[in-house]
């Protein structure tokens, strides 16, 4: 029996299910894993960039093509949506972080603009509201060379990791920076 069957066959005789309960973590483990999960997700995209590690699959060129681009941007996306997360437990969690204030200033600073990034990526809006109270699409393009891009695409080549206005290397270094103040290696063992 699967257990959707078995939880039907519960709730017909009338037996309560018990709840799931997520494990209790606390800020600072869960601020260590989105650093941790935001710096693997990177240094995965920089290792298939640098082909250390390779995508395989089909052997039709067109199929797997787009498979390592979509892989490239899932990997982009994890790395901006767990930052953002730890951006946000930075700024309004700071006391349960136990970090330097400096360091913690630094690090929001480093991230803010890749709120807006995640946003428009993720909601295709900015925070911004107009005067008329509209949330505005984005505006925020780069332009390297041969192609211009905005929060919704990803441009690779020997000048960047490009998402919007950001090059993601630059963010990644702030990130990483966090992660060993207050990474999974810097947790002791009574938090």
């Amino acid at each position: 029996m699967t257990r959707p069957e078995a939880i039907r066959r519960l709730i017909e005789l009338g037996i309560p299910v018990p709840p799931h309960h997520a494990p209790d973590v606390s800020t600072k483990e869960a601020f260590a894993l989105l650093l941790e999960s935001a710096c693997d997700a990177f240094e995965a995209l920089l290792s298939l960039l640098q082909r250390k590690v390779t995508i395989g699959g089909s052997s039709d060129h067109l199929t797997s093509g787009r498979a390592a681009a979509a892989i490239r941007m899932a990997l982009a996306q994890s790395f901006v949506f767990n930052t953002c997360r730890a951006h946000r437990l930075c700024k309004h969690q700071a006391g349960a972080l136990g970090l330097d204030r400096d360091e913690r200033k630094v690090f929001i600073a480093a991230t803010e603009t890749l709120v807006d990034v995640r946003d428009i990526n993720e909601h295709a809006y900015e925070r911004k509201v107009s005067s008329a109270g509209r949330k505005q699409k984005s505006r925020m393009m780069h332009d390297q060379g041969n192609s211009f891009g905005d929060e919704t695409s990803l441009t690779i080549d020997q000048g960047g990791v490009l998402m919007g206005p950001l090059d993601l290397r630059d963010v990644y270094r702030a990130v990483d920076r966090m992660r060993s103040l207050a990474g999974f290696r810097m947790l002791g063992d009574g938090d």
